[in-house]
């Protein structure tokens, strides 16, 4: 395993995971990813009804396309008599979800547990 603790690179830089969990940490961010691994490609009404909660169609969208625009999430639009447009993750947006595991792994049965003073 490198060791950063005497590398010029990484003096000022700081965590490198620091943009990723920032962006997870985006209300309904890993919702999202989660709900898309495990039910995707989905339209948007379904992803939508498969969130925990309730996140507005206006929150929703504004995520989707986030996402979209960082190479996480596909759209993908369908034609037919009914043009339709259904999402799914993209091989980063696996790989992200295989980082949500791992954070999920990490918190265990009780995540609770990590917040608690």
């Amino acid at each position: 395993m490198q060791s950063y603790s005497n590398s010029t690179e990484s003096i000022g830089l700081g965590c490198p995971a620091d943009s990723l969990v920032k962006m997870l940490a985006r209300e309904w961010t890993a919702h999202i990813i989660w709900t898309l691994r495990r039910n995707g490609p989905i339209r948007f009404g379904a992803l939508r009804r498969a969130l925990p909660g309730r996140i507005s169609a206006r929150v929703l969208s504004l995520r989707l396309k986030e996402l979209e625009d960082i190479g996480i999430v596909r759209r993908v639009e369908r034609g037919g008599k009914i043009l339709h447009v259904e999402y799914s993750l993209s091989a980063d947006g696996l790989q992200m979800d295989d980082a949500i595991l791992a954070l999920e792994q990490q918190a265990g049965s009780d995540p609770t547990r990590l917040t608690r003073r």
